[in-house]
């Protein structure tokens, strides 16, 4: 999808990965968005069974500089 203001669990995930190992799925974001968002440590936005994650939030939590 690759919408400029969210991220898919997916692309999350993969952001992750550029950045080095990390233990965070994107199942494992999906399920804790459903179940309690808060535990995250980022903000993220829950449509139904689609679960949107704010890119500025996410690279803020992580450090994650994009270009």
């Amino acid at each position: 999808m690759n919408h400029p203001l969210f991220y898919t669990p997916e692309e999350a995930e993969a952001a992750l990965r550029n950045y080095g190992p990390r233990a965070l799925t994107a199942e494992a974001i999906r399920y804790q968005a459903h179940e309690d968002p808060s535990k995250l440590g980022f903000k993220v936005a829950v449509a139904g069974t689609r679960v949107y994650i704010p890119r500025q939030s996410f690279n803020d939590f992580f450090g994650i500089k994009e270009e």
